[in-house]
């Protein structure tokens, strides 16, 4: 039996639960604000520190999510195909890693470094979220003709469909 539908329902189960959680996680959002340096009548947000409070769910959302992903892409496929699957997964789980540990640093500083044109979130999410899950894509373009339709299978198809025409035409059908 395959696994694969398996983790899947378990990674949704394990999503709704955690935003579950995160509905009963208090932000802290009092006293934040303050007076902007310039416009004395405007207000600035005070910071991130009220993103804190739901990271870890939203790091467990994630998590799931990536995971499920990874199981879904192993649906329909050959056997063989589970060890390039499962390093595609590991790349964009390390990238989300890098990406949540980078803003939750971000969050708490009151001075925000910025690396080339973007802050360090932005920078994992812009590279690292878009370029290692394109290793799924690479990953299921290459392997395409071995794991999932191969010539073998495109000639079984063939032959399937050229016994079903003799027989329509046995049976007067065409």
């Amino acid at each position: 039996m395959r696994k694969a539908p398996l983790i899947i329902l378990i990674c949704g189960l394990g999503i709704v639960g955690a935003l579950v959680w995160a509905s009963f996680t208090a932000e802290t959002t009092a006293g934040l604000a303050k007076p902007h340096a310039e416009h004395l009548k405007m207000w600035t947000s005070g910071g991130m520190q009220r993103d804190l409070g739901v990271w870890t769910p939203g790091m467990v959302v994630g998590y799931l999510t990536i995971i499920a992903a990874g199981a879904g892409f192993t649906l329909g496929v050959k056997r063989i195909a589970l060890r390039d699957i499962t390093i595609a997964t590991v790349l964009s789980l390390v990238a989300f890693t890098g990406m949540m540990i980078a803003y939750r640093s971000y969050a708490v500083a009151d001075e925000h470094v910025v690396s080339g044109w973007f802050s360090s979130p932005v920078n994992w999410q812009l590279f690292g979220l878009v370029i290692f899950p394109s290793a799924f894509v690479v990953v299921w373009v290459l392997g395409f003709q071995r794991w999932v339709y191969s010539p073998e299978d495109q000639a079984k198809f063939d032959s399937l469909l050229k016994r079903s025409r003799s027989a329509k035409k046995r049976e007067g059908g065409e």
